[in-house]
């Protein structure tokens, strides 16, 4: 049976040793001169440097890590957008706004697994490059759920020890094809080369 394709980016769910995913997020900052939109589910980096909260926030007055949208090419991710800082004008806001200032809540735990789709879009990854590493593809996000548009890439699988992510497994879950070369397919991954880990060769 054909997977459905639900594309929302990134999302926590476990750490390497089996603990569920407990909600812990560190606050980071996107500024106004960044005019990328942000979406749940987005990977960012670290983009150098902290930024003063100046917005109305029960962080204002307070410097943070400064984060961006991770590119689609070789990239350092340091976590997984999970939430933002409420839009106090604007309490239905689902994402960030480009070029505005808002507080972004990141699960950066280098040893935490995820959950991605994959698109698909050429060959899909087979189960023999289960253990491989992987590059991301970058699209909007939908500006109604605020969920991203970040999938993995399909036609990148390979032992690279720079991409950015490693894939573990196909979701195991009765919706989820599991014999592998099927688009679509939710696969469990972890953060490889990132902002707090070193990437190692897929095997």
């Amino acid at each position: 049976m054909a997977n459905v394709s639900y594309v929302n980016g990134f999302s926590p769910v476990e750490t390497f040793d089996g603990t569920k995913y407990n909600g812990k997020v560190k606050p980071y900052i996107v500024g106004t001169g960044d005019n990328t939109a942000l979406f749940i589910g987005d990977l960012v980096n670290c983009a150098g440097g902290v930024a003063v909260v100046t917005i109305q926030s029960d962080l204002k007055g307070f410097a943070l890590p400064i984060c961006a949208q991770s590119a689609a090419t070789t990239t350092t991710a340091a976590g997984v957008i999970v939430g933002f800082e409420p839009d106090r004008d604007n309490l239905g806001l689902m994402y960030r706004v480009a070029s505005t200032q808002r507080v972004v809540y990141v699960c950066d735990d280098p040893m935490m697994i995820l959950e991605a789709q994959e698109d698909g879009a050429a060959t899909p990854i087979p189960l023999t490059s289960g253990s491989y590493n992987i590059n991301i593809i970058v699209a909007a996000g939908n500006t109604i759920t605020g969920q991203s548009g970040m999938q993995l890439d399909s036609s990148t699988a390979a032992t690279t020890a720079t991409f950015p992510i490693r894939l573990i497994r196909p979701v195991p879950v009765v919706n989820n094809n599991n014999a592998g070369s099927l688009a679509y397919t939710k696969w469990r991954c972890m953060i490889n080369n990132g902002a707090f880990k070193t990437g190692i060769l897929g095997v």
